[in-house]
C-alpha cells in the first residue's frame, strides 16, 4: 500500500512517499507557495497534456514534464535566473497532492 504524508513547517511542505509498508520513505520539502501555483496548475493541465515537453513558467517558478511520470520543478529568487531549489515529483503524489485539502489533511492512501 503506498502512502502519502504532508508535513508543515512554517512556508515549507514535506511530502512523505510511502512506496510499502515499512518506515521507509522519500521525501520532498517544497516552499508553500510553489504547492499553492502548482495545484491549480495542474487541475487545468493534467487534461490538456498531449505532447511533451510541458513548460509553464512564472516570476519565482517553473513546471516541466517531459515525460508523463515526473515534474520537475524549479524555484528562482523572484524575477531573476538564479535557481534556488528543483524537485522532480512523481506525477502520482502531484495528482494525490491535487485531491487532498492542504489545510488539514495529513495523509492519503493511494
Amino acid at each position: 500500500m503506498k502512502r502519502l504524508e504532508l508535513l508543515y513547517e512554517e512556508d515549507i511542505i514535506e511530502l512523505r512517499y510511502f512506496e510499502d509498508e515499512s518506515n521507509r520513505y522519500r521525501s520532498w520539502k517544497i516552499p508553500k507557495t510553489i504547492i499553492e501555483k502548482l495545484i491549480p496548475w495542474w487541475n487545468d493541465a493534467k487534461f490538456k497534456i498531449k505532447k511533451f515537453p510541458v513548460i509553464k513558467k512564472g516570476k519565482c517558478y517553473e513546471f516541466r514534464m517531459d515525460v508523463s511520470k515526473y515534474l520537475y520543478i524549479k524555484e528562482f529568487k523572484y524575477g531573476t535566473n538564479y535557481c534556488e531549489g528543483s524537485w522532480d515529483i512523481p506525477v502520482v503524489l502531484i495528482e494525490s497532492l491535487c485531491d487532498m485539502k492542504i489545510e488539514g489533511l495529513t495523509e492519503k492512501i493511494i
